[in-house]
């Protein structure tokens, strides 16, 4: 027999952490705030969105020449657009075509998320260009570390150099939080940058104490 109402075992499973009703009026999400990934990608688009409008508004900053102005705005638009595209890869759990690289583990598992968003961080780093040739050079420096680290997470390796980069993210991803209360601290329109940064960046910290992801770390 069928009980009704239905048994959390009794719904079937779909990817993105969704059970379908069995009613067919729908899918319901089953997962806490902090298991659901469609979570992060959500906050990660919010963010982006913010940056595309801030970077837009270098165009019209007048304390800024105007090569810069240009060369800064173009470049912030093209990162933020890259960010809106791998939060959306995140929430939908579908990766378009040219993002495909920076997400070899997929986008809905907890490693998977790390993984491709900090790559998108990397390559956005490494287009995202700024005011001065000294931004863009160590935009390009930092851009290349990450996706070096990356590459070193997703090789199937397990050792000693995993787990202390485990650590530095740990670290990093404490300092995001403490860096998106200080953002929203200014007010404006980064109040709403700002609690979403905070979120995000919590969120990444709680995903590299889960089981399946320290275990991609070979801890």
């Amino acid at each position: 027999m069928f009980a009704w109402p239905p048994r959390r075992a009794d719904l079937p499973t779909v990817p993105g952490g969704y059970r379908k009703f069995i009613n067919g009026k729908g899918m319901r999400r089953d997962m806490s705030f902090f298991d659901n990934t469609r979570n992060f990608g959500m906050l990660a688009m919010i963010v982006a969105a913010v940056n595309v409008v801030g970077s837009a508004l270098f165009f019209f900053n007048d304390d800024i020449e105007e090569v810069w102005r240009i060369v800064a705005g173009i470049g912030g638009i093209l990162s933020a657009m890259l960010m809106l595209a791998a939060g959306f890869a995140i929430f939908s759990g579908r990766i378009p075509g040219f993002l495909i690289k920076l997400f070899p583990d997929g986008a809905t598992s907890k490693f998977g998320v790390l993984t491709g968003y900090t790559a998108a961080i990397g390559v956005a780093s490494i287009i995202g260009l700024g005011f001065t040739v000294a931004d863009i050079v160590i935009g390009i420096i930092v851009g290349i570390l990450l996706l070096f680290v990356v590459w070193i997470l997703t090789n199937d390796r397990k050792g000693v150099v995993e787990k202390i980069l485990w650590v530095i993210l740990m670290v990093f991803y404490f300092l995001g939080i403490l860096g998106g209360v200080i953002i929203a601290i200014t007010g404006g329109m980064n109040l709403v940058s700002g609690i979403c940064i905070s979120l995000m960046y919590l969120l990444a910290f709680v995903y590299l104490f889960d089981p399946s992801v320290k275990r991609k770390f070979g801890m």
